[in-house]
Formats: structure tokens, sequence, C-alpha cells
């Protein structure tokens, strides 16, 4: 007969894209990000500014 150790441990369960695994420590809360969508908006607003600015040295007198 073998006689062998039974080592305990607590262990979570985590998912890190496709792949699942176990750790010992618990995972922290996910961080809070804004929607993709709101990111993309405020993306297109300050492009939206910056081209308008651009257009806006065409109304300048040619002379300038």
């Amino acid at each position: 007969m073998t006689s062998g150790k039974v080592i305990t441990s607590v262990l979570h369960r985590v998912q890190r894209g496709h792949g699942r695994g176990y750790v010992e420590q618990a995972p922290r809360d996910p961080v809070e990000r804004p929607a993709r969508v709101a990111v993309m908006l405020a993306l297109a607003h300050k492009i939206r500014e910056a081209i308008t600015q651009h257009l806006d040295l065409l109304r300048l007198a040619p002379d300038l």
C-alpha cells in the first residue's frame, strides 16, 4: 500500500479569453468600462470637430 498525502485548498474558477483554469486567489471585480458604442461616438465627435476646424480655414480670404 502506498501512503499518500491529501492536500486541500480553495480554488476559484476563472475564464480568460477562450481558456479556463483555476487560481488560488479570488479574482478581482471586473473593471467597468464605457460601452464600445459610447467610445466610438466620442471619437466621432472629436473627428468632426477637427474636420470642422480645417474646413473653416477654407473660408478665409484667399490673399491671407
